[in-house]
């Protein structure tokens, strides 16, 4: 399951840890004070408790975390209107220790604020974790170090500075930082193969829900090649611890 995650039952409830039983917390297991516990199996993300009065009761180990993110995607903002074009994003939760595992992954859309709630159901309370952001034509972009849900929520705004992101790995658009826009072909790297692409369905007048409509218009033209090339000529890639 995860490492350092233990379960235990006693007349007064059932509770975990995450930190190899140096701590417990008491889980809201469903179960009514006093009933007695004749043992506890855990399966993939489910808890299966035995007891002596109610059978078998099967409950989710972990309780849905929500990341509150807000992050701004480069050729979707207009700074002017300070507003972007929704569109969804995916939001990774990765270890902070070499090799990065990915422990949780959620979809949602950012709104025209950029604002999204990401749900996880993997990951557990006060153990760090990189959040890292994906976006159709977006290079891929994690926050500057671990963080922690200390409670079920957590927030984390990347507009505010390019230390948000790990290197520094943001444009300012106006007075917000924004994740590049231009991967196309999502090799983590903006360069002349996703300029190509970008080049090849403005020339065939492609329209539609496109990876290479940079600008969210929907129509591939010459302004979502200008602020590939733009991308391109500034070597603009993923960084990652």
């Amino acid at each position: 399951m995860h490492n350092g995650i233990l379960f235990a039952a006693s007349d007064s409830g059932v509770y975990r840890s995450t930190d190899d039983g140096v701590s417990w917390s008491k889980i809201n297991s469903g179960l009514t004070p006093n009933t007695q516990v004749m043992s506890i199996i855990t399966h993939e993300n489910n808890l299966y408790i035995g007891t002596y009065e109610k059978g078998v009761w099967k409950r989710s180990i972990l309780d849905p975390l929500t990341l509150n993110l807000k992050a701004l995607i480069q050729g979707f903002y207009n700074p002017i209107t300070n507003k972007m074009v929704k569109d969804t994003a995916r939001v990774s939760l990765r270890s902070v220790s070499p090799p990065y595992a990915m422990v949780d992954s959620a979809r949602t859309i950012l709104d025209s604020n950029g604002v999204g709630n990401f749900v996880f159901t993997n990951a557990v309370k006060s153990i760090p974790y990189y959040i890292v952001l994906t976006h159709r034509n977006g290079i891929e972009t994690w926050s500057a170090e671990g963080n922690s849900f200390i409670s079920e929520t957590l927030s984390y705004d990347f507009t505010i500075a390019a230390s948000q992101a790990y290197g520094n790995n943001q444009i300012l658009i106006g007075s917000k930082y924004c994740i590049y826009s231009g991967d196309v072909n999502q090799d983590g790297i903006i360069d002349g193969s996703d300029a190509s692409t970008i080049d090849n369905d403005a020339f065939n007048f492609a329209t539609g829900y496109l990876k290479t409509d940079l600008n969210g218009d929907e129509i591939i033209d010459g302004s979502d090649a200008a602020i590939a090339d733009f991308n391109v000529n500034n070597f603009v890639g993923v960084i990652r611890p």
